[in-house]
């Protein structure tokens, strides 16, 4: 397995923009991109309530050595008319994201919560999200059912968003009563060091 330290680049795009996106990725220079389909949240409560403000979404990470290649990656993407939705930049060195001006905040929960979470972290100022389908992975000793092991559905929800907003959202999420019990989720923030949005994915 080859270890890397560097930086992630994540680019949270319109539905089937991943291959686009990882294609000039690899021409400025990246080793390769990861896809992963996503469901995006819309700000708009009138959407919400009709049902039509989730729509399927494409995340792609990039792992580059440092954050230079970030810019030509970024600058490219904006380029290209086919392409919509926002990159940030994550970096190893800390001292470097002292100033960010832009927080990711990451919640991964048992499947179902993803409503409350985004609920209360609009409520908290956030404009939307990214969720992600996932897999629990069984503790040693985890419950079996009829001698298979059961490993519970997951959903991480990635929420971008200004610094200034991080503590409320972060607060009114852990304050949700279906995350108190033991076991049901973890939330975690990064620094953002790079924030940027690409166009509009009109042709």
């Amino acid at each position: 397995m080859l270890i890397l330290e560097g930086s992630l680049l994540l680019a949270f795009l319109g539905h089937n923009q991943a291959e686009r996106f990882a294609s000039i990725s690899r021409q400025c220079g990246a080793g390769g991109a990861t896809a992963i389909p996503a469901k995006g949240t819309a700000s708009s409560k009138v959407l919400r309530m009709l049902g039509l403000g989730d729509k399927s979404r494409d995340l792609v990470l990039v792992l580059l050595k440092d954050s230079s290649g970030a810019d030509l990656i970024i600058r490219e993407a904006k380029a290209d008319l086919s392409i919509s939705g926002v990159c940030a930049l994550l970096d190893s060195d800390e001292e470097k994201n002292m100033d960010s001006k832009w927080k990711l905040v990451t919640i991964i929960a048992n499947t179902g919560y993803s409503d409350d979470i985004m609920h209360a972290a609009r409520e908290a100022g956030a404009e939307g999200g990214t969720i992600v389908h996932a897999r629990g992975t069984a503790p040693l000793n985890g419950e079996h059912f009829l001698g298979v092991e059961i490993v519970p559905d997951k959903e991480m929800v990635m929420i971008l968003c200004p610094n200034e907003k991080e503590a409320r959202i972060t607060e009114a999420i852990r304050n949700l009563d279906c995350l108190q019990g033991k076991g049901v989720g973890i939330l975690y923030s990064q620094a953002v060091e790079k924030f940027e949005n690409l166009g509009s994915g009109e042709k």
